[in-house]
């Protein structure tokens, strides 16, 4: 799975799962780059992401972002247009060797300019928590040896979003809105948890992840 760094919304805890049941690449606001060729440089999440698909061969890759993102609100506040916005903020210091968070969330530029084009400045933080698993999504499918298993069958790629405050999950349709898993289109908690046998992930157990 993919996911973010957060401590509280940590994919192993959320479905209750042992030591080595599952592989998570977790990284700030659950970001997946999208594929630009093979150039030798350093792309950890990338890497990850190979290593599960071509080698592992999971069956399903979960990204699962969260509520109170605070890698969806640094991302927002660089390239935002709101009140709070400050394009200057998170920038390269070579001095202090700052600037790695400013690098990284650009990766959500286009997200942030879509979700301040639609929502009013009250409601970006939370549309922006889902518009970036979208993303991320979407961009998983754009990787040459990921887009082939799910053309053969041997991969699903799904998206969900954890509510830290209430420990309920709405999972991404395939018309892009979210869901609890009891009104989604891919079933109930345990018809998930069927698919996510070989992956091993057993969301029947994940005792903190509540249907409404």
């Amino acid at each position: 799975g993919v996911a973010c760094c957060v401590p509280g919304a940590d994919p192993a805890i959320v479905f209750a799962t042992s030591p080595g049941e599952v592989f998570v690449v977790r990284n700030v606001a659950n970001l997946v780059p999208p594929f630009s060729g093979v150039d030798g440089a350093h792309h950890g999440t990338c890497a990850a992401i190979e290593y599960a698909v071509v080698h592992l061969k999971v069956k399903l890759i979960l990204v699962m972002g969260h509520t109170q993102c605070g890698g969806a609100a640094a991302a927002l506040r660089k390239y935002g247009n709101g009140a709070n916005s400050d394009p200057k903020v998170f920038g390269a210091n070579e001095a202090t060797g700052e600037g790695f968070i400013g690098s990284w969330v650009s990766l959500a530029e286009r997200s942030v300019c879509e979700v301040c084009d639609k929502y009013d400045p009250d409601i970006r933080g939370r549309m922006l928590e889902f518009q970036l698993v979208r993303q991320s999504v979407s961009n998983l499918a754009t990787f040459p040896f990921v887009r082939s298993r799910i053309e053969s069958g041997d991969l699903d790629i799904r998206g969900s979003v954890f509510n830290v405050f209430d420990g309920t999950l709405r999972i991404l349709q395939p018309d892009g809105s979210f869901a609890p898993p009891s009104e989604s289109e891919y079933g109930s908690a345990d018809d998930l948890a069927n698919k996510s046998e070989d992956s091993k992930i057993d969301v029947r157990d994940a005792k903190r992840v509540r249907e409404d």
